[in-house]
């Protein structure tokens, strides 16, 4: 891989700003027939130290990233996952051969990447206690409607209750018989 031309451009601003210092400070001291040899020797250095810090080689490319190596086997980091609080209530097995059958039809390694992509894509199984169906807007005005008439009845005294299919009935007593 070749350097972009932005490392470029920032790779030679640094060695500019440090090759004028350099020149300013030593023409301060003292111009000389080392002049140009002592700025060559420093960008040398800089050069160095520049490429260093980018990672280049020495023909200019970058480095590639080596990838990282996992010191658990595939069956260790497998229990590690079943183990993971964040995956509870998956079967990893399961997905883990689904996982393999897609990367055999399309060619593909099945990488721990891939799983941990597969994974987080899965759905997790509702746990707990089963949540109630939401009421509807009509449901919602009957239950308020039947609040405020048992608050207004606690008030006077009165008896009269409303049903379900919003009827009054007069007396509580009847609304068995």
């Amino acid at each position: 891989m070749k350097i972009s031309s932005k490392i470029k451009d920032k790779l030679y601003d640094a060695i500019y700003e440090e090759i004028m210092q350099l020149r300013i400070e030593l023409y301060k001291k003292r111009h000389d027939a080392e002049f140009d040899f002592k700025i060559m020797v420093v960008v040398g250095k800089i050069w160095e130290k520049q490429k260093a810090a980018l990672g280049l080689k020495e023909d200019g490319s970058l480095h590639e990233a080596k990838p990282k190596v996992s010191k658990l086997t595939d069956e260790e980091w497998i229990k590690t996952l079943k183990d993971n609080k964040a995956y509870e209530g998956i079967d990893i097995d399961k997905l883990h051969g689904r996982l393999i059958a897609w990367c055999e039809l399309k060619g593909k390694q099945p990488t721990r990447a891939r799983l941990l992509n597969w994974l987080n894509r899965e759905e997790r199984p509702m746990t707990g206690k089963a949540q109630a169906k939401p009421k509807s807007s009509a449901g919602i005005a009957m239950e308020v409607l039947k609040k405020m008439e048992a608050a207004s009845n606690a008030k006077t005294g009165d008896s009269a209750v409303i049903n379900i299919s919003g009827t009054c009935i007069s007396d509580a007593k009847t609304v068995g018989k």
